[in-house]
């Protein structure tokens, strides 16, 4: 991969992307796997932080077994999303040099190692797809 595009903006890197890999059908199976998990993580992440915000009890506090399972649900699709994204970008790096370096990632390399790197460059990708939308 070409590190001369490395700085590139998320919404640039995802069409230079899309692009590159729009007449394979493999990479662009991958892309939409990969989006899908960011979008499922981001579901989860937002539906912990808010509901369990709101008292199901007496008590004030939200049921542990929807605490438990809305933890397990971010857990699972973090690990979903960590490991599409390196199967897209390894995918990406063997066969479509002209790709950027890091892939759809546009962080450190070693950094997609890194959940919370992962997470945060999840959240940062959808708000950029949101904000560049057609009105």
């Amino acid at each position: 991969m070409t590190s001369s595009i490395a700085s590139i903006s998320l919404p640039a890197r995802l069409d230079l992307i899309t692009r590159l890999v729009s007449r394979d059908e493999v990479p662009l199976h991958l892309l939409e796997k990969l989006l899908d998990s960011v979008q499922h993580h981001f579901f989860y992440t937002v539906a912990a932080e808010t509901r369990l915000g709101i008292p199901r009890d007496h008590s004030g506090n939200p049921g542990q077994d929807m605490r438990e399972e809305l933890e397990k649900q971010r857990t699972i699709t973090l690990e979903t999303l960590t490991s599409d994204l390196r199967i897209f970008n390894d995918y990406l790096r063997r066969h479509f040099a002209a790709a950027p370096s890091g892939g759809l990632f546009d962080g450190p390399e070693e950094a997609i190692k890194d959940p919370e790197a992962v997470a945060d460059w999840a959240g940062a990708m959808l708000m950029a797809i949101y904000r560049d939308r057609k009105r």
